[in-house]
């Protein structure tokens, strides 16, 4: 969500709801796909697109842009993966910092991200008839 702010703020950081037209939607739709991957554009796009239907639900405001403007439409990335065989040869593998290897063999394991490993704290970690992760991941 930071990020989105921070390109929302790089746009224009004193608009208000009750100024959203469609031209500045269409206008921060251009630029965040000048300047992001279509993806990444996507997401930001839709959580201000999600902001403007909830003020407009919430009786905020009394027009709603959002539902005049299109998506940004999603590419099909190519996601590659480590096999089985390959997480094995790391395991086996010398390293001069063991708990970088461990946290990088726990993010191979678990999907998550460096940042959400090094934010995990204890409390985090439950045991209920199984071990779980609760948290912002």
């Amino acid at each position: 969500m930071t990020f989105f702010f921070k390109h929302l703020n790089k746009f224009n950081s004193a608009i208000l709801f009750t100024d959203l037209t469609d031209r500045y939607l269409e206008e921060f739709k251009s630029k965040l796909l000048s300047s992001l991957k279509p993806n990444s554009a996507s997401s930001y796009f839709n959580i201000l697109k999600h902001s403007i239907h909830e003020a407009y639900r919430r009786g905020l405001i009394k027009d709603n842009p959002a539902e005049r403007v299109k998506c940004i439409k999603e590419v099909d990335t190519n996601r590659e993966y480590l096999t089985k065989e390959e997480v094995d040869s790391l395991i086996a593998t010398e390293c001069r910092y063991d708990v970088l290897k461990r946290a990088f063999l726990f993010s191979c394991l678990t999907g998550l991200r460096w940042s959400d490993i090094h934010n995990l704290k204890w409390k985090d970690v439950r045991c209920d008839g199984g071990i779980y992760l609760y948290g912002k991941f």
